[in-house]
């Protein structure tokens, strides 16, 4: 099929007599063309065909559903749990944050600790009580006991491991 080349009336004709802004925005958007100002002809059927693409792509994108505000505020709601998720991270590597998981599992530790300090003490204390006349002389045995085993309680079981 041979090009023809119309002016810019033809053109506005051929492509259904719209207004002159409306050809003027066509002109702006890149319809096809050759020569400028009073000079520009319109290669036909190549204008005809580039003008019906661009109304297909129209079409297209005004039958395309608008994406809802709220997948917008998803989209924000979920960049901002990453990043807490990500401070939380770091706050567990710098060790200011502990899961519940391992504050349970410290906690058992030294329940378990303490059990066996606690179950020691009548083996470990139990002369020191032999023989005592007074209720004083009992006192004075507790109160050493309550320190050794605050001392006891205080020790670092992860220095005994290391040694």
């Amino acid at each position: 099929m041979a090009v023809k080349l119309l002016t810019r009336q033809q053109a506005v004709a051929a492509l259904g007599g719209m207004p002159e802004r409306t050809f003027a925005r066509l002109v702006s958007e890149g319809i096809p063309r050759r020569g400028d100002g009073a000079k520009a002809r319109f290669p036909w059927p190549d204008a005809w065909h580039w003008y019906l693409d661009r109304e297909r792509k129209a079409a297209k994108e005004a039958a395309r559903p608008p994406v809802p505000a709220d997948l917008a505020d998803a989209e924000r709601r979920l960049e901002a749990a990453r990043a807490e998720t990500a401070e939380i991270k770091l706050a567990q590597l710098r060790g200011d944050l502990v899961t519940v998981k391992s504050y349970r599992e410290e906690l058992g530790r030294t329940c378990e600790q303490l059990r066996g300090i606690v179950l020691a003490i009548p083996g470990r204390y139990a002369h020191r009580l032999v023989g005592l006349a007074t209720p004083a002389q009992a006192m004075a045995q507790l109160r050493m006991m309550a320190h050794d085993l605050v001392i006891e309680l205080q020790r670092d079981p992860a220095e005994d491991e290391a040694a």
